[in-house]
């Protein structure tokens, strides 16, 4: 692609060279003052139409505004009304300066008449194109090779339905991950989608911490959360009550149990605060161990702290959290 920091510091050299403000340029181009800064400072390129226009008043040619390259020669040529149909390469350098519709009408005569078309050349032309257009040219392409790269990069650009075919196409190849990268394309995947992928592309020697955990849970299902939190555990890992209490919603009571028992770090203790929060999730034998804990930590809860806890223990142990040190 065209690099814009380069060519606005093209246009700003030949700006100056002419004697010319940004305002008078852009009333001599029909453009606000604000696009002729856009372009100088690399922010956008001008719209195609408006290239021989400006090279005119350069004494230049296209080419020298842009830079001399064949990209820039097709672009020269699009402008002119005399360029064919370019090849993928060239459609993916030339897309910064084409307008959605032209890239569109180009994308589709390149893929049915040129050669080298693929889903490289689709990512590439992905935020120049709409979400219609994007998945007539994708449902048209054969998916081989397909990278986590490809996936990542048209995943803010495509529907749940393409993705769900690259992610089967992925994995049928055998390709594989990290849990780290799976996080960055979890918004964009189905649920299903981001379970197969967990389950048959992760790396089986990642290291699995509480941050990938606490970023995945919102997204994938409980079964999926116990199976990464029974290999944490495993994996020695240890969470704070906070990042307990943090995925709590997200876990099995069982699973949540298992972590609250086995995966706590040994010198982060309970407060009632914690107790309260993670009363609603956890299993009761599990609540009642930390009950213990509480008290042999802090001593008896105030009438407050109790009611936050009274609907999820029993009466005895309600008791005992109230009458403890005669508070």
């Amino acid at each position: 692609m065209f690099d814009m920091s380069k060519v606005g510091g093209t246009i700003k050299k030949l700006r100056l060279e002419n004697t010319l403000t940004q305002m008078e340029l852009a009333d001599r181009m029909g453009v606000s003052f604000q696009a002729v800064s856009n372009w100088e400072r690399g922010n956008s390129m001008p719209d195609i139409e408006k290239l021989p226009q400006l090279a005119q008043i350069f004494h230049c040619s296209v080419g020298s505004l842009l830079g001399e390259s064949p990209a820039s020669a097709w672009v020269a040529q699009a402008a002119a009304g005399t360029a064919e149909v370019p090849s993928p390469q060239l459609l993916t350098e030339a897309a910064p300066i084409l307008k959605p519709q032209q890239v569109q009408t180009l994308a589709e005569k390149s893929q049915q008449t040129q050669k080298g078309f693929d889903l490289s050349t689709l990512v590439q032309l992905a935020p120049f194109l709409g979400k219609e257009s994007l998945s007539i040219l994708f449902h048209r392409l054969n998916l081989a090779d397909v990278t986590y790269e490809d996936i990542s990069n048209i995943a803010p650009f495509a529907d749940r339905e393409m993705m769900s075919r690259l992610v089967n196409a992925f994995l049928q190849q055998g390709g594989t991950t990290s849990l780290k990268q799976i996080i960055d394309l979890a918004p964009f995947l189905a649920r299903q989608d981001l379970n197969e992928l967990i389950l048959r592309a992760q790396r089986p020697d990642e290291r699995i911490t509480i941050e990938i955990l606490t970023h995945l849970s919102p997204f994938t299902d409980k079964e999926r959360m116990g199976q990464l939190v029974n290999a944490f555990l495993q994996q020695g890992g240890t969470a704070s009550f906070d990042e307990i209490i943090g995925l709590a919603p997200f876990l099995a009571r069982q699973d949540l149990g298992e972590l609250i028992l086995r995966g706590r770090r040994p010198n982060d203790k309970i407060d009632a605060d914690a107790l309260a929060a993670l009363a609603p999730f956890a299993p009761k034998e599990v609540l009642d161990a930390l009950a213990s804990s509480l008290l042999e930590q802090h001593g008896a809860l105030t009438i407050e702290e109790a009611l936050n806890l009274a609907p999820f223990l029993d009466k005895e142990r309600l008791f005992q959290l109230l009458e403890s040190k005669g508070r």
